[in-house]
């Protein structure tokens, strides 16, 4: 389906911080804590949709990601 490489490959465990699933419950998305990632799946295809690396913009690290409740297609 999808593969998340942690930073730690020796113990090979990613540690989740948040999850959330849109209103229409055809996307999921999963926010890792060591690794700073936000990422978007479609339910029905089971394809990654969207990939935010908090690493590469100013942000600071990510702990938590929702989806917006009046339109599904936001995060």
């Amino acid at each position: 389906m999808f593969k998340i490489e942690p930073k730690d490959k020796v113990n090979c465990k990613a540690m989740i911080a948040n999850i959330d699933w849109s209103l229409d419950g055809r996307l999921v998305c999963a926010c890792f804590k060591v690794e700073n990632i936000v990422v978007v799946w479609n339910i029905n295809s089971c394809e990654k949709v969207f990939e935010f690396d908090g690493l590469k913009h100013s942000f600071g690290n990510i702990s938590k990601a929702i989806f917006y409740s009046l339109n599904p297609d936001y995060l």
